[in-house]
């Protein structure tokens, strides 16, 4: 189930993984292992991946958000809309 955190520094919604993220998250781990990099070099991508995750699900969060508040004033502004 998904968390919303609340701390001093911000707000936060913990999401919780799938099945399918996590294979894929397992696949692209298992092939990362497989390359000849240094720990250094290993490291370096990892992070990378990891930026570019945490970025991604942030703008598709947002986009949902986003999208949902346009929905719920274009519903909300209709005469026939039930809640009118």
């Amino acid at each position: 189930m998904n968390e919303i955190v609340i701390t001093p520094e911000g707000t936060a919604i913990k999401v919780e993984n799938d099945d399918e993220y996590m294979d894929s998250c397992n696949k692209v781990s298992e092939y990362i292992s497989s390359l000849p990099l240094t720990a250094e070099q290993n490291n370096t991508l990892v992070a990378m991946l990891t930026e570019n995750q945490r970025i991604g699900r942030k703008s598709a969060f947002m986009q949902g958000v986003k999208t949902y508040a346009e929905l719920a004033s274009v519903l909300l502004n209709r005469s026939d809309f039930p809640l009118n």
